[in-house]
This record gives C-alpha cells, sequence and structure tokens, in this order.
C-alpha cells in the first residue's frame, strides 16, 4: 500500500514539473513571438524613414547638380555685355539700353553697343584673331549660327479714322493682332536697290521663322514677320543694317522688333538664349525689354550627370507612388469622415447653381474691368492694360485696395466707381454666393439625417476604442496564477515582488491591486513568496474565493459543527470568475458615463452663469439708455413751453 501512495505521488510531481515546463516553454514562446513583433515594427518603421530619407536626398541632388552656382556668374556676364551700359557709353547716353525710347536710340544701340558685343575680332594687343577663334564673345563663348532679326507689322487698312479726323489725318495704325497683321512686302524708300537684305522685304509665316508665340510686356506677338540674318562678318553686318536703316524697313507699321542668337560655352557646358525685344505700341513711344535665359542641353556627360539621372528617375518613382497613395487616401476617407463628406455632397448639390452664378458674376466682374480700364488707363498703371485691370479689381477684392490711385486719376468718376463695384461684388454677389451654399447645406444636412447613419471615422474611433477597453479588459480577466504560470514564475522557491508586480502590470492589474494582494499572501512579510504561500495563491484564486481586504483569513481551525455550520456561508462566498470581470467592466462603463456627465453638467453650468452675466451687462445698458432719454425729454420740455402746459395739464 505505501509503495502504491509512493508510486501516486511520484506521477503527480512528475505531472507537476511537466506543467511547470510547459508553462515556461510557452512563456519563452510568447516572448519570442513579442520580440519578432517588435523587430517587424522597428523594420518598417526604419523602412519608412529610409524611403523618405531617400526622397528628399534625390530631390536635392537634382535640385543642386543641374545648375550650379557658375550659371549666375555666366548670365550675369551676358547680361551685363547686352543690356548694361558698357565703358564707352555713359547713362545718360542715347545708346544706354535702359534710355532708348524712339528709333534713332534703338538704330544707335544695334549699331553700338549690339555689335561690339557680337563681333570680337580682335584681341586687347590690335592682333586679329585666328580663323578657329572667330564667332566667339569675349574669346569664350561661342555664337551658334548667326543672329536674327525679327519685326512684325500692321496693316494701316484695319485702322479706321473718326469722320471728324479724316481730314486732319490720312493713315492710323491699330494694335498688333492676327486680324490686323500685315503680310505684304514692305515698301523700299530711299531708292536703294538691296543687295544683302533682298529677303527682309518680304513677310514669312511661322512655319519658315521657326520662331513660337511670344507674350511681351506691351502685347502678344505670334512667330510670323519679317526677318533678317546678320552675317558672321562685322563688316558684312554694317552693311545688313545699313541697308535696313536707309530702306526704312522699320516705320509706324512696325509694332515690335526681335533680335535673337544663342551662345555656347564649354568650359560650363551652359548655352544661353538672347532674346532682346523693342516694342512700339500703337500709344507711341519705343520700349525695350530682354531675356537671358540659361539652359544645359547635353545633361547626361559625365559619371555625375549619370548618376543625377539615377536620381531623377527614382525621385519620379517615389513621386508618383507616393501621389498615387495619398490621392486614394484622400477618396477613402473623403465618404468617412462626415465633415467632409457633407462639405462634398454640398458642393455636388450646389454646381449647377454655382455654375450659374460664376457666369452672373464674370459678367459683372468683366464690366468693371472693362470700365476701370477705359477710365484709368490713361493715368493708372494699375489700370494700365485689360489684364492689369482684373488684378486690380481682384486685389480690391481680398483687400488690397489702392483707393488714392483711382481718386488721383479721376476725383468725380474714381470714388463712384470704387463705392459701385464694393457694393455690388460684396454686398450682392457675396451674400448671393453665401446664399447658394447655405440652402444647399440645408438640403445635404436634411438628407443626411433622413438616411441610414453609415459607417464615419466618429463610428470607427469609437469601434476602435471599445476593442481597446476589452484587449485591456481581456487581460484583467486573465487569473494572477496562469499570468504567473505564463511568465514561469510559479514553483520558484522564492517568488520576489518586483517580478511579480512586472507580471501582473503588464497585463492591466493596477498598482493597488497588485500590492494588496501580494501582501495578502506573503504571510511572513520576507516580500517574497515561498512554495507554500505560492499553493495558498494558486487553491483560493483557482477557486474564485474572494477575500475582503482586512478581513481575518478562515484557517480551518475549529470543530467539524462550526465547519458544517458555515458551509452555506462559504459556499455564498464563491463567485463566478466570468461574472466578477463583467462586473468590472461594467463598473467601469458606468465610472466613465459619470465622467461625461459631470463634465457636460460643468460646461451647462458655466454657459449659464455667461447668460446671467449677459443678462445683467443689458440691464445696466437699458438702464442708461433709459435715463439718457428722460434727461433728454425734460431738457425739452424745459424749452418747449407747450410740452411743459401738456405735462402740467
Amino acid at each position: 500500500m505505501e509503495d502504491v501512495d509512493y508510486s501516486v505521488k511520484n506521477r503527480k510531481s512528475q505531472v507537476t514539473n511537466l506543467n511547470t515546463v510547459k508553462f515556461e516553454d510557452q512563456g519563452q514562446l510568447k516572448t519570442n513571438s513579442n520580440i519578432l513583433n517588435n523587430s517587424k515594427n522597428i523594420t518598417n518603421e526604419k523602412l519608412r524613414k529610409s524611403s523618405v530619407a531617400i526622397l528628399r536626398n534625390r530631390f536635392f541632388r537634382i535640385a543642386l547638380t543641374t545648375l550650379n552656382s557658375m550659371t549666375y556668374f555666366y548670365n550675369t556676364s551676358i547680361y551685363n555685355r547686352f543690356v548694361v551700359t558698357d565703358g564707352s557709353t555713359t547713362s545718360d547716353s542715347p545708346q544706354a539700353f535702359q534710355n532708348i525710347h524712339d528709333h534713332t536710340a534703338m538704330w544707335n544701340y544695334i549699331n553700338g553697343q549690339l555689335l561690339n558685343s557680337l563681333y570680337w575680332d580682335a584681341w586687347y594687343n590690335r592682333l586679329n584673331v585666328s580663323f578657329n577663334e572667330k564667332d566667339f564673345i569675349a574669346h569664350d563663348n561661342k555664337v551658334l549660327g548667326v543672329a536674327r532679326l525679327r519685326q512684325l507689322r500692321v496693316d494701316p487698312s484695319q485702322c479706321d479714322i473718326p469722320k471728324q479726323m479724316r481730314g486732319v489725318i490720312e493713315k492710323c495704325y491699330p494694335a498688333y493682332s492676327t486680324k490686323a497683321r500685315f503680310t505684304k512686302s514692305i515698301q523700299i524708300q530711299g531708292n536703294i536697290t538691296p543687295i544683302y537684305t533682298k529677303n527682309a522685304w518680304d513677310f514669312s509665316d511661322s512655319h519658315v521663322t521657326g520662331a513660337t508665340s511670344y507674350s511681351a510686356p506691351y502685347g502678344y506677338y505670334d512667330g510670323s514677320g519679317y526677318i533678317q540674318d546678320l552675317s558672321r562678318s562685322n563688316d558684312e553686318t554694317v552693311a545688313i543694317l545699313n541697308e535696313l536703316f536707309q530702306g526704312r524697313w522699320i516705320d509706324q507699321s512696325t509694332r515690335a522688333l526681335f533680335i535673337d542668337f544663342t551662345i555656347y560655352n564649354a568650359n560650363v557646358n551652359i548655352f544661353v538664349i538672347v532674346k532682346i525685344i523693342f516694342e512700339m505700341p500703337e500709344s507711341g513711344g519705343l520700349f525695350g525689354s530682354t531675356i537671358v535665359q540659361p539652359v544645359r542641353l547635353f545633361r547626361y556627360q559625365t559619371v555625375t550627370d549619370y548618376f543625377v539621372l539615377v536620381c531623377e528617375i527614382v525621385y519620379l518613382v517615389f513621386l508618383a507612388y507616393y501621389t498615387i497613395e495619398e490621392i486614394l487616401e484622400i477618396f477613402k476617407y473623403l465618404t468617412i469622415d462626415r465633415s467632409l463628406n457633407q462639405l462634398t455632397r454640398t458642393m455636388s448639390v450646389a454646381a449647377y447653381d454655382l455654375l450659374g452664378f460664376l457666369i452672373m458674376f464674370c459678367i459683372v466682374y468683366f464690366a468693371f474691368a472693362q470700365l476701370g480700364y477705359l477710365a484709368f488707363s490713361a493715368r493708372t498703371l494699375a489700370y494700365s492694360s485689360f489684364t492689369q485691370t482684373t488684378y486690380s479689381l481682384f486685389r480690391i477684392m481680398v483687400g488690397d485696395i489702392d483707393f488714392p490711385s483711382i481718386l488721383k486719376a479721376h476725383p468725380v468718376l474714381g470714388p463712384i466707381f470704387f463705392v459701385t463695384f464694393v457694393f455690388f461684388v460684396f454686398f450682392v454677389l457675396l451674400n448671393m454666393f453665401l446664399a447658394i451654399i447655405d440652402e444647399s447645406y440645408k438640403t445635404t444636412k436634411a438628407e443626411l439625417i433622413q438616411q441610414k447613419n453609415d459607417v464615419t471615422l466618429g463610428h470607427i474611433l469609437k469601434k476602435k476604442a471599445k476593442d481597446l477597453a476589452k484587449r485591456v479588459q481581456k487581460k484583467r480577466s486573465k487569473s494572477i496564477v496562469r499570468i504567473l504560470r505564463e511568465y514561469g514564475l510559479m514553483g520558484k522557491e522564492k517568488l520576489p515582488y518586483e517580478d511579480y508586480r512586472q507580471a501582473l502590470k503588464s497585463h492591466g492589474y493596477s498598482e493597488p491591486e497588485i500590492f494588496t494582494t501580494f501582501v495578502k499572501y506573503d504571510e511572513d512579510g520576507d516580500n517574497n513568496l515561498d512554495l507554500t504561500e505560492q499553493q495558498q495563491l494558486a487553491y483560493e484564486i483557482d477557486l474564485g474565493v474572494i477575500y475582503k481586504i482586512g478581513e481575518p483569513v478562515d484557517e480551518g481551525i475549529g470543530t467539524d459543527e462550526d465547519s458544517n455550520g458555515n458551509s452555506v456561508k462559504d459556499e455564498d462566498n464563491y463567485v463566478d470568475p466570468e461574472d466578477y470581470n463583467e462586473l468590472i467592466q461594467n463598473v467601469d462603463l458606468m465610472e466613465a458615463t459619470l465622467v461625461s456627465i459631470i463634465t457636460r453638467i460643468d460646461e451647462l453650468l458655466a454657459s449659464l452663469e455667461q447668460i446671467e452675466i449677459a443678462k445683467r451687462e443689458h440691464r445696466i445698458q437699458l438702464s442708461g439708455i433709459i435715463k439718457d432719454m428722460k434727461f433728454y425729454l425734460n431738457v425739452q420740455e424745459e424749452q418747449n413751453p407747450i410740452l411743459l402746459a401738456c405735462r402740467i395739464l
């Protein structure tokens, strides 16, 4: 019999050891799983940061290596050579580019500074350059081809002279447009026979010239016109310009003259496109402007350039990927978020009304723009053209108002124009726009109320919060013994308080709960749970016995009658763990609800207090108004004897 008992005990101890090893293995597996998940999260975060760093690096690499600092110095050198006054010309001289305002000054500039800058036939020691050194500007900048002159003219027959002035003026010249463009041959003046400029007097369309349309400060010009190419020889170029000058190639019919040429500097591998424009608007006068545009056409020549090409491709791939990703996210969350959903639906409902409003707004806006252009264009720069007038009116709409310039342009019409524009645009059209949006919003809101509540962003956040709370409660629903077994702490000779605390805290238990349960079973007070105390802990928690804090534990000392008498009472102390956890969840939910209710009550009391303060201030104001009225009536009665007599009667 003793052998049987011994074998049973031995078998139980083996089973206990196997369970302990099993829980230790489970704890190790869970620890390894947590480590693996953390490593995956860290890897994903590193990949994200690396992608952003690569995208930023490629952006700056492309931006900083496409053009270098020498581009600025090269561009400035060319600009100063052709535009800024050279050493042989003073700033007050008519040849200075900024002082060119008539045909004479323009021809002086072309024959002077332009030719001197284009042709370098000798070195500083007056020795002529070799054949290979010709066609260079400043000996480093190669002129590709030759410079070209191109002018655009208008047809005088497209300009109508008022009947009252036809006896005084025979011809007038309109503004440049494709309709008013002159395409016939130019009549050569001065009885000269062209030798170098035979084709300069005939019109060529844009297919022949190869030029594109261009928007200049005073007009928009297409690529057609009358062209004349200069020569590679300085002497021949002088002869060409002399023929054009003597034959009066440029006259009142000319609206624009373009001088185009391209330069290349092999030292920095940069092309410079130079365009010099002389405009002669219908108002008279002459205005010059320039464009000096550096560009790098041979971009991929060295290893660094090919590296930049790879960076550009990578950048475009990243840019396309992130752009598509963000667009998809926008469309994904537009319908989820209630506010964005209301906004999109409001704009879709108001689309047709807004289209009609836009048409009406454009009619009113451009009517005021036309009026402003006609009334103030001659005296105000902000209204000098129709385009500038539209910009100026838009500036008035956003609050950038230049009223003194309008008042100075026309003391009577200026204020009337300003007041009427503000009235119609701000007080009429703007309120119409707001009314359309408001009506559409009301319609959309009513439709959303009648519809079934779909999934919104708020619902998703609430669901996630509830899932998180359930997850926390699920952690707390695990018994203490099960948690300790998962961490391999049960069965140890000594279970320290710190290990006990860390295991329970990771599963959502609070500090007071951890401390109370540990102190309860640490009978010897050595801050460790030995095997006996662990068995007592496992026995009571597995049975679901509830002990009140401070209540003495029944050690089982007493008679059998006491034990039998208290059996019913002990049974009442047993609680189902699931019911206990559900009770805890309900209590937590009730506490959260009470906190929300208390917060709303506080907000309501604060609002009532603000209303009471406002009422008091309103009463004080009314009292002051009544006093002022009484005082005024008394003064009127004293001054008027009729009112005084009526009051006495």
